[in-house]
C-alpha cells in the first residue's frame, strides 16, 4: 500500500470518528431530553394523582353529606309532612279568619250607617244631629 492510500484511508477513519463521536453527541443529548421528559411526565402524573386523591375524597365527603342529609329526611319525613299539613291548615285558617274579619267589617259598617241614620231620623238630643265621638261633648245650644 502506498502512503497516499494509506493517508486516505486514515483520513476516512478519523472522519468516520468524527462522525460517530457527532452522532453520540446528539444520542446522548436525545437521550438526556428524554430524561428530562420523562421526569416531566413522572412529576406530572403525580400531580394528576394527587389532584385525583383530592376528587375522590371531595366524592366521598359529598356521599356522606348526601347520605347525612337523606337519612335525616327519612327520618324526619313525618315531622315534616306534619308541619307541611299545620301550615296549610294554618293558611286556610287565616284566609277563613281575614273572610270573617272582612264580614265583620261590613256588619260594623252597616251598623254604623244604621246608627246615623237613626241619630238623625230621632233628632240630635242636643247634639243637632251630629254623631259625637267617644269623649266629644256636644255643642252648646
Amino acid at each position: 500500500m502506498t502512503p497516499e492510500e494509506l493517508e486516505r484511508i486514515m483520513n476516512f477513519i478519523i472522519e468516520r470518528q468524527e462522525e460517530f463521536s457527532r452522532h453520540l453527541a446528539q444520542t446522548q443529548a436525545t437521550m438526556a431530553a428524554v430524561a428530562q421528559s420523562q421526569l416531566n411526565y413522572e412529576a406530572r402524573m403525580l400531580n394528576h394523582e394527587e389532584r385525583l386523591d383530592e376528587h375522590n375524597g371531595r366524592i366521598a365527603r359529598f356521599e356522606r353529606s348526601y347520605t347525612a342529609i337523606s337519612d335525616l329526611l327519612r327520618q324526619h319525613d313525618p315531622q315534616l309532612v306534619t308541619l307541611t299539613t299545620n301550615a296549610n291548615d294554618t293558611n286556610q285558617a287565616v284566609a277563613n279568619l281575614t273572610g270573617n274579619v272582612a264580614e265583620l267589617n261590613g256588619t260594623v259598617t252597616r251598623l254604623v250607617e244604621t246608627v246615623d241614620r237613626y241619630i238623625k231620623a230621632r233628632g240630635n238630643n242636643g247634639t243637632r244631629g251630629v254623631r259625637l265621638k267617644p269623649r266629644q261633648v256636644a255643642p252648646a245650644a
